[in-house]
């Protein structure tokens, strides 16, 4: 889904996400946790936050920092400070994330807290997780313990785990059950009975008080030398700001909830007849463990009694070693995701499409990893970034438009994997020259140096090919398999320069917007994508110690740069921009779309989710604004399982969830929108505009519409796969640009999600100040002042800082309140709200001068 930006202030299109606490339930209230301890490591977490963003310093002191003559540029004794500032960020840090509970997402922490008794250990994996209906492994044992739930085989192998941190030597066992057996059917009956759920039997814990909270407040002001009054006055104005947002979204919800079932009529009131738990416990997994005498002892979480003689002796076994992170379990019996590249290449008006790339991965063994896809060109300039005075943008322009070929690259935690380079004219070289981007690591240091003109390094353009082919688009395809189900397939825009109207058409001319298409095509595979995929519900823990971790990598690269360009010393700034910043929207989203609505318990996931926030250089209209950078976030995948004593109710359920997660993608991103669909509807709603229900391609509904072609063309593609269209009669107008956005919804199952014409619900989009940092072959977009081609080494730096520290206080402040809760958010959830509205400013500024 995708957003923009200019909505109006008082709708959810126009909130940036002010670390909201929005949900009415507290999922994390299935984990014992000691809850006065959580709410002040959330305090903590979003004082972080506000005193890095300068909220703490007094309004005098903000003041005379504005009006001081060095507020443009940063000094060296500014830089000095925000050193120190950083510097005690991160030894604070260390400490919380030595107190994070582990016993969520690190099996070893079980063992140590519970001991190495295999009977122990078994009796905790079956009384703090609860069995859900689907076959293989999604979760894996980090996942199911971040979840505390998981099929049979994704719970066996939890326990493989931890016995085999306690010393034991673990075999798994796999048989295929009779689901008429009087004992199946039985054992089936129980596992359903929600009393035999943890998130059911697990009395929550009284949260702390509001005046508790603001007592750790000011205990935490004192040991940290904050201004105590300051701190209390921000968490009661946030506080309320949060309750009211809050209250407003789940209102919104609820809106939209009754708004779409009205629209679509009465839907069924059942599943469809065959039962997912029937299916489910007939691939029955259990293990065994060898004793130190040498015996193998069963341990069976669904079967306490075992199984019998002949089941045993039909048994496949299957020792557990894992071996680089890959569980030993073949791939017939794993959810996958696979990302595919394919190009689109016209030749004397003939399309035809070939794959680029293709990486099949385990999301159980991925779960916390970065999943990038960029593009690496091949002949890129040795010297990009240009001396004082010099054009960036012509150099760029010139480097986009001329490049031979592209590499698209799958980097999996830094690690990357690609196949075949695409040519300008859409051919596929399955040996790419492959440069290690040694010429661009040079071209950073010495631009920012101020080192020597490229435009002779350019090269000449391409030679004309005899053949007229042309690289008409190209897509990002994610493939979801889970056993025993056929595949799920989405594609994604990366360019399109044909359009969707003229393709279904059958015409092969290119987009008439009168944009040069070499630069559109180089520009947006100039970007980069970003994905989450998910086999579980993250654990807020678990995403906070990614979010510390991913500061504490940066931690010396930023120190060492700071103090570098303090002394003078410009190039001590180019490791900063080879650094990624946290990927806190898909964090953001992945926290926030379940801590909102009534039916959190009635949910899980039976499949993999995944959500992709794409970065794509768009050509600029104006000579002054060449380029604009596109941010959309996008939920490519959010089907949810809805658990048995819910099942009557089921598709209402997943629509709700469907509009969660809509509103969960706008306010995912910190950045104003320019288009998002709950924007669009309300635009729509103001001016009169009714809403039309589309069932098929041939509807006579399609008479009421007037929509452009491009949106109608996208439209009648999810009409064409079954899908039911909920859409405004015609377009209407946001930040001064046509918009429409629709509603998808599945009546087969209920399931929902909001969209756009950019492929997601929300799309943001602001001038890109160049100079752009080129790093590992991709783009890292830094949403300040400082990356102005004009501006200093330390201001430069100052901006990297401030995108890495802010991109990962952000969401460990996001993730601290979502493990206590709305009612124990108290002063902690104010905060957040306050620290909210004033990212950008106070040190971040300072450093960055010219901060947008």
């Amino acid at each position: 889904m995708s957003a923009s930006a200019d909505t109006p202030g008082d709708s959810i299109a126009g909130e940036r996400l002010r670390l909201k606490v929005v949900h009415e339930g507290s999922m994390a209230m299935r984990l014992a946790m000691d809850l006065p301890t959580r709410a002040l490591r959330c305090v903590f977490c979003l004082l972080m936050v506000l005193s890095w963003s300068g909220a703490t310093r007094t309004a005098q002191a903000q003041t005379a920092a504005a009006a001081s003559p060095g507020a443009g540029e940063p000094t060296a004794r500014d830089m000095d400070s925000a050193r120190a500032s950083l510097e005690s960020t991160c030894k604070l840090l260390e400490a919380v994330q030595k107190d994070l509970p582990r016993e969520g997402f690190d099996p070893k922490a079980v063992v140590e807290s519970n001991g190495r008794d295999p009977s122990k250990l078994t009796a905790w994996v079956r009384d703090h997780t609860s069995w859900v209906p689907y076959r293989g492994v999604l979760r894996g044992p980090i996942g199911v313990l971040q979840d505390r739930c998981g099929g049979t085989l994704d719970r066996t192998l939890l326990l493989a785990e931890l016995l085999t941190n306690a010393g034991r030597e673990v075999r798994l066992g796999s048989v295929t059950l009779d689901p008429n057996s009087a004992d199946v059917a039985a054992m089936t009956a129980t596992l359903l009975d929600p009393k035999q759920d943890p998130a059911t039997k697990t009395a929550a814990a009284a949260p702390p008080t509001e005046a508790e909270q603001i007592a750790l407040t000011e205990a935490f002001a004192r040991k940290h030398g904050f201004d105590p009054e300051q701190l209390k006055r921000g968490a009661s104005d946030g506080l309320l700001r949060t309750r009211q947002l809050a209250a407003k979204l789940a209102a919104r919800v609820a809106d939209q909830s009754e708004a779409l079932t009205d629209a679509l009529g009465q839907l069924p009131a059942a599943e469809p007849a065959a039962d997912p738990a029937a299916q489910a416990i007939q691939d029955h997994w259990f293990l065994q463990h060898r004793e130190p005498g040498g015996a193998w002892v069963t341990a069976d979480l669904l079967l306490p009694n075992g199984l019998a003689d002949a089941q045993m002796k039909a048994t496949r076994w299957t020792d557990y070693k894992v071996v680089n992170g890959r569980l030993p379990v073949d791939d017939a019996n794993v959810h996958t995701v696979q990302v595919h590249v394919v190009v689109e290449r016209m030749s004397r008006g003939k399309r035809s499409e070939a794959v680029a790339l293709k990486q099949t991965l385990r999301p159980a063994e991925i779960l916390g990893k970065r999943v990038t896809l960029f593009h690496h060109p091949t002949k890129w300039p040795s010297d990009l970034m240009a001396p004082e005075g010099q054009q960036l943008s012509e150099r760029l322009i010139a480097a986009m438009r001329t490049q031979p070929m592209w590499v698209p690259i799958l980097s999996i935690d830094g690690t990357p994997f690609y196949e075949a380079g695409v040519a300008a004219d859409g051919s596929l070289d399955p040996k790419p020259p492959m440069d290690p981007m040694g010429q661009v690591g040079k071209s950073l240091a010495k631009g920012i140096g101020g080192a020597a003109d490229l435009l002779g390094n350019l090269g000449d353009p391409p030679a004309a090919n005899a053949d007229p082919s042309v690289w008409t688009a190209e897509w990002i395809e994610i493939e979801t398999r889970q056993p025993g189900q056929p595949p799920t397939i989405e594609r994604r825009d990366v360019f399109d320069l044909l359009g969707p109207a003229a393709r279904s058409a059958g015409k092969s001319d290119l987009l008439a917007d009168g944009a040069d298409p070499d630069l559109t095509r180089g520009a947006a595979l100039f970007g980069r994508t970003e994905l989450l995929i998910a086999p579980c519900r993250l654990s807020p823990d678990f995403v906070q110690n990614l979010a510390i971790d991913s500061l504490m990598k940066a931690r010396t690269p930023l120190l060492d740069a700071m103090s570098g360009v303090a002394r003078g010393d410009a190039k001590a700034a180019s490791p900063v921009f080879n650094l990624e910043s946290f990927p806190t929207a898909l964090y953001n989203y992945a926290m926030t779309r379940f801590m909102v609505g009534r039916v959190q318990q009635a949910v899980y996931l039976d499949r993999v989710n995944v959500a992709a926030f794409h970065q794509r250089l768009v050509p600029g209209a104006a000579a002054d604004q060449p380029f604009s950078v596109r941010e959309i976030f996008d939920v490519i995948f959010n089907d949810i399982a809805v658990r048995h004593a819910w099942r009557a109710d089921a598709r209402r359920i997943r629509l709700e969830q469907g509009v969660i997660d809509t509103n969960a993608e706008v306010l995912a991103t910190t950045r104003p929108q320019k288009e998002n669909l709950p924007a669009v509807f309300e635009r729509a709603a103001d001016e009169g505009v009714a809403s039309i229900v589309l069932r098929s391609n041939d509807d006579p509904n399609w008479a009421k519409i007037q929509l452009p072609a491009e949106a109608a063309a996208r439209i009648r593609a999810d009409l064409k796969s079954g899908q039911t269209i909920v859409v405004p009669a015609k377009a209407v107008s946001l930040a001064g640009t046509a918009s429409v956005a629709w509603w998808r919804v599945d009546p087969a199952s209920g399931r929902c999600l909001g969209m756009t014409s950019h492929g997601g619900a929300t799309m943001a989009e602001k001038a890109a100040l160049l100079a752009v940092f080129v790093g590992t072959s991709y783009l890292n977009f830094h949403g300040c002042g400082g990356t102005n081609s004009a501006s200093s080494a330390m201001k430069k730096v100052g901006c990297g800082v401030c995108a890495i520290a802010m991109g990962a206080l952000t969401t460990l402040a996001l993730a601290s309140t979502a493990g206590i809760g709305v009612a124990g958010a108290g002063a902690a959830g104010g905060l957040g709200g306050a620290a909210g509205g004033v990212l950008g400013g106070g040190l971040c500024n300072i450093l960055s001068g010219s901060a947008s």
